[in-house]
């Protein structure tokens, strides 16, 4: 049990490290968080560890070394925008089996295991990499946590085999499965997060948790004010009205001369992950009408669907007054605003 201890304890410091303040603190923390912002993630990941502590031998290090190993391809391929069908069946699949595995004290060849565990760990890494902000920071946050959350699981495993009460960790694997049958009949929000982010109630959003949220939003902007969140806000719509995997979508936006800044734009590409460097991020010189604050024009590159959403100046004074606040209140002040008072929307998928 020394090993798995020993990984907990050197994740301190490391979480300790992720400050928000710096860029790799940012996409460090979010990577440590990611794991545990939903239920699926969070059992399987521990379902693992249960399971190969039960099995013993070479499965001790061969099951969770390949899940890890499967998750970082899975998470490339995901923040290379790679189009993976049935992940989120698959990922529910994955805490059903695992914690049958587990409750079964399944012991089958160590190559059928090995590569039901890549497939999973590719699932829930594509997850992990679609959803999340890039980069070798982001990743390692993961892969922390995810290491983490199988010695927790190896821990639990090991002290119940040690005390022989094998019947207490077959419980927590039958537990852990019947949790995964529970997700897997719930409503789409209720399982993995939001699919598209606007029909929730604000704790998560978009798959990730508003401190997420506010932490990608800081690290663009420098801070989270209530224009950040507005254009989160839209980005998240269009990405769900047009279907949208991330860098599908082209981003112009126009601001107006009167405005205080165009930072809804830094907002638009946190949510549709639109970037100068890929060329599907513009900020247009073009001003829009005077009694228009801003306007967004979103635009599929795959299907050629186009949304405008359109800023009144009107909406400025409430956007104001939302940044009295800290950033979670802001947050909350743009995302519970009814969306009339805040944009228009019209084209395709309006």
């Amino acid at each position: 049990m020394r090993f798995p201890l020993a990984l907990l304890m050197a994740l301190v410091p490391v979480a300790a490290a992720a400050h928000p303040g710096h860029a790799e603190g940012v996409g460090l923390f979010a990577g440590l968080a990611h794991p545990l912002s939903g239920p699926d993630h969070l059992l399987a990941m521990l379902a693992v560890g249960l399971w190969a502590a039960l099995a013993g031998g070479r499965a001790l290090w061969a099951y969770p070394a390949t899940f890890v190993a499967a998750m970082l391809a899975g998470g490339l391929l995901g923040a290379g925008g790679a189009a993976l069908a049935v992940i989120e069946p698959a990922i529910l699949a994955s805490v059903i089996l695992l914690g049958a595995a587990a409750a079964l004290t399944l012991r089958v060849p160590l190559g059928v295991a090995v590569a039901a565990l890549a497939v999973f760990g590719v699932a829930h890494g594509y997850a992990h990499g679609l959803e999340g902000p890039g980069g070798a920071a982001y990743a390692a946050g993961f892969v922390l946590a995810t290491a983490a959350l199988h010695g927790a699981g190896i821990v639990a495993g090991l002290a119940v085999v040690r005390l022989q009460r094998l019947l207490i960790g077959r419980a927590a694997g039958f537990g852990v499965a019947l949790a995964g049958v529970a997700l897997a009949l719930a409503p789409e929000a209720e399982a993995h997060g939001p699919g598209g982010g606007m029909q929730d109630d604000g704790a998560l959003r978009g798959g990730r948790p508003v401190a997420e949220w506010v932490m990608l939003g800081t690290h663009v902007h420098g801070g989270f004010g209530s224009l950040i969140a507005l254009g989160i806000r839209i980005g998240q719509d269009a990405v769900e009205r047009l279907d949208a995997m991330p860098r599908q979508l082209e981003v112009t936006h126009r601001s107006n001369p009167e405005a205080p800044c165009p930072c809804v734009i830094d907002g638009l590409q946190v949510a549709t992950r639109a970037s100068l460097g890929t060329r599907t991020l513009v900020l247009s010189d073009a001003a829009p009408p005077a009694d228009v604050f801003g306007i967004a024009t979103i635009r599929h590159r795959e299907t050629g669907a186009v949304l405008e959403y359109t800023i009144p100046m009107a909406a400025w004074a409430a956007l104001r007054a939302a940044n009295q606040g800290d950033p979670a209140a802001r947050w909350s002040a743009v995302m519970d605003a009814p969306e009339a008072s805040l944009f228009r929307r019209a084209g395709q998928g309006s």
